[in-house]
């Protein structure tokens, strides 16, 4: 039975960055446990959701022609939200993609989250918040960060477990995005778990409290990594070029953002933040260049929508 009135509805995705990523082993069920802070960012892609009453459901997605529907995460989104409200619904998703693909940006994963909470408001919230936690682990394991609506947060296991952070508004970066490759987040993954059966890395232990504690320390002290970072194989090259010229700014921090391909950049010293991107663009040239802002989240659940 459908619930409250059907109509348009416009969200922005927004992006997200990983300022720390700490993966554990491989699963007996397939998946990691991670340890990851997650820093919601102003890059975004734009998503309009319209929906009405029919007697079966059907799903038309626009912008997106070379994603097959059985693996578009919005079209997941929208099948399992009908499917799990009992709603029969015809539904037309728009998106104005701008989050760049395989970056590790989490670009799939918001727009899923996105269309999850357009259609609870375009049905008058016939889920309540568990169950759009429950409904987004489903379709990834970076969604339950999206539609939790926090800015930044501490993200554990699988993605389900999330603390939430006060934001860094006062951070601004930039995401440089190489133009002639991008990752496969499973590649990585596995590529991950072969490195480990011979290398190891020493690192200083910290706790849960210590990580979320210095994430509200400025940048320079930073104790941040991303365990994929040693396994960028023939790209090696290209990530070490990057890291050269972010070395010279020390108030800066710099590292691969989840599994890449993106390299994200933050700061709070503008100054330095302008000079790295014009360092950028006078000597990297095989590379794209999206400034950004950290956003942070404030009570109200509306906070990223756009009516």
């Amino acid at each position: 039975m459908v619930r409250g009135k059907a109509g348009s509805l416009t969200g922005q995705a927004y992006a997200k960055v990983n300022v720390h990523l700490a993966i554990g082993p491989v699963r007996e069920d397939g998946y990691h446990d991670i340890a990851s802070i997650f820093q919601r960012v102003s890059l975004a892609d734009t998503i309009t959701v319209t929906a009405r009453k029919a007697c079966a459901f059907s799903c038309r997605v626009e912008g997106m022609d070379d994603v097959p529907h059985e693996s578009n995460t919005m079209y997941r989104s929208a099948r399992l939200f009908c499917m799990r409200s009992a709603i029969s619904a015809e539904v037309a998703i728009r998106c104005e993609k701008r989050i760049p693909k395989q970056a590790g940006l989490g670009g799939g994963s918001t727009d899923a989250a996105t269309v999850l909470g357009l259609l609870n408001r375009l049905f008058d919230h016939p889920l309540g918040p568990q169950a759009i936690q429950d409904l987004a682990l489903t379709i990834g394991s970076d969604v339950p960060f999206f539609s939790s609506g926090a800015g930044a947060a501490y993200v554990e296991g699988r993605g389900e477990r999330i603390t939430p952070l006060p934001g860094r508004d006062d951070l601004e970066g930039v995401i440089i995005m190489p133009l002639d490759f991008s990752h496969s987040t499973a590649r990585l993954f596995a590529d991950l778990d072969g490195w480990r059966l011979s290398n190891t890395i020493a690192r200083e232990p910290f706790s849960k409290d210590e990580l979320c504690q210095a994430f509200g320390q400025p940048c320079a002290n930073w104790p941040f990594w991303n365990d994929f970072r040693v396994v960028m194989g023939e790209h090696e090259t290209w990530y070490e070029k990057v890291e050269h010229i972010v070395a010279g700014f020390p108030q800066c921090y710099g590292m691969v953002s989840g599994s890449g391909a993106a390299y994200c950049v933050l700061t709070s010293k503008m100054d330095s933040l302008q000079k790295i991107i014009e360092n950028f663009q006078k000597n990297c040239h095989s590379c794209m260049l999206f400034p950004i802002k950290c956003l942070h989240a404030d009570e109200s659940d509306d906070t990223f929508w756009l009516q």
